[in-house]
């Protein structure tokens, strides 16, 4: 049994009701009216006294001293009611208006969503004011987010008569948060896998290359790293060839960080370093719904300038900062927007204004990189 603290009365009280139906002390809360004609009043006045203690034993020492001198249960309950259960205009209109607010708040579980609404419903039902379990429904549907906007049309379309039950509703929420969670799960799993065969594949790899080192290759085989010349090695040169166009591309290629990938499906152009604006404006801009259905916070948002290997210099408006990105994001949409020509033709893209080529990049997987 918890301890009413001032704060939990609408779950303190019918359980605390249900402990003095068990003990057969409940007639104790109608006062002398329901003594039995087979007890004398000594004996009721004890019994009632007992209950009394065994009421104040689960109160908070802010809630005891409140009924500290109330010595019958009658009186003591009265008391309580009094302070916890007021039914004035103002708590009523207080408790209209948080319901009317409560937004569900991503990240947190549906059950405690619902227990919250659950928790203001049965306070208003204490003061006489029902709600319709279709209201309630509607209520619920209306505190959700418009990442859940697809369940809400769904529910809509799919209610018999144009009428929803709070039941059909709590059933969908459960189940689709239960579906994002496996989603999710199935996601970080196979992201795991590919960095497991990612690591075996190096090891493979360096293992490969020690048996071959092992069975002595031919030196007048082995082609020069800095010159491409065949019969020495890399070290037997102390400066290195600058034109060395192969160091190069592996230089670019294990710079990951610096990959730009050019997206369709993307709502804004967005990037995870900070270090890359020109101008900048911090604030909380709201969340942005990840591929894997989890939510990343957008924390700033400004123009970023891209100095291109063509000489030219891009500008990107309104770009999201999102730390929780791993790529920088570019959205073609809004490059049409701009007046700019974006081509994809066999794996590789280009991006124009004109008659003048800006950029141009790659596919990788999925995405194109810049």
């Amino acid at each position: 049994m918890i301890s009413l603290n001032g704060n939990n009365w609408m779950i303190w009280k019918p359980r605390k009701e249900d402990l003095l139906y068990c003990k057969d002390l409940y007639g104790h809360l109608q006062g002398d009216s329901a003594k039995l004609t087979s007890m004398t009043d000594n004996e009721w006045k004890r019994l009632d006294r007992k209950t009394v203690g065994f009421i104040r034993q689960w109160l908070d020492d802010s809630v005891f001293h409140h009924v500290s001198t109330e010595c019958s249960v009658y009186a003591l309950w009265k008391k309580l009611e009094g302070l916890y259960e007021r039914k004035t205009v103002g708590n009523k209109a207080f408790l209209i208006r948080k319901l009317m607010n409560l937004k569900y708040k991503e990240g947190t579980s549906i059950p405690e969503h619902l227990n919250e609404i659950q928790s203001i419903t049965n306070q208003l039902s204490s003061m006489k004011i029902s709600l319709d379990d279709e209201l309630q429904a509607l209520l619920l549907l209306s505190s959700l987010p418009e990442s859940w906007e697809t369940l809400v049309v769904s529910l809509s379309n799919s209610a018999p008569d144009d009428i929803v039950t709070m039941s059909q509703v709590t059933n969908n929420l459960l189940n689709e948060e239960l579906r994002r969670k496996n989603s999710a799960t199935s996601h970080i799993d196979s992201q795991a896998l590919v960095l497991e065969n990612k690591r075996r594949s190096k090891s493979k790899d360096r293992s490969g290359s020690r048996v071959g080192r092992c069975k002595s290759r031919s030196r007048k085989n082995i082609v020069c790293y800095n010159y491409g010349e065949k019969g020495h090695y890399k070290n037997q040169y102390k400066q290195p060839n600058k034109n060395n166009k192969r160091g190069k591309e592996v230089e670019h290629i294990e710079s990951k960080e610096n990959i730009t990938a050019t997206v369709q499906g993307a709502s804004y152009h967005a990037t995870p370093r900070r270090e890359f604006f020109a101008t900048y404006r911090s604030e909380n801009f709201g969340v942005v719904e990840m591929g894997n259905y989890d939510t990343a916070n957008i924390i700033g948002m400004r123009d970023i300038h891209i100095k291109i290997n063509f000489g030219c210099k891009l500008v990107f408006k309104d770009v999201r900062h999102v730390i929780d990105l791993r790529l920088n994001l570019i959205l073609v949409g809004r490059l049409y927007d701009e007046d700019f020509d974006v081509r994809f033709h066999r794996g590789q893209w280009k991006l124009s204004k004109g008659s003048l080529i800006v950029a141009n990049g790659k596919k990788c997987h999925t995405l194109y990189r810049l």
